[in-house]
């Protein structure tokens, strides 16, 4: 994962559209789930993506977000 300075970010801002913003948390007692629910409160928009090892395994990253760029949404017809 990048570690970019601000003036980094400022920098690529300038060139791009977007610039992705990371930031690594340790959560031992906080689960991926309540942490989504703390995000809720600040967007509609928001996901979590969660990492499996070997489809059967939960690893051991955990990727929330929120207020995309893009949404897409799929309704399927039952």
């Amino acid at each position: 994962m990048l570690n970019l300075t601000l003036e980094q970010v400022k920098s690529y801002a300038k060139e791009f559209k977007a610039v992705p913003v990371a930031k690594e948390c340790l959560a031992d007692m906080l689960t991926p789930l309540a942490f989504l629910n703390n995000v809720r409160c600040s967007s509609r928009n928001y996901f979590l993506l969660e990492s499996i090892e070997g489809g059967e395994h939960w690893a051991r990253y955990s990727f929330v977000g929120y207020d995309p760029v893009l949404r897409l949404k799929i309704l399927m017809a039952m």
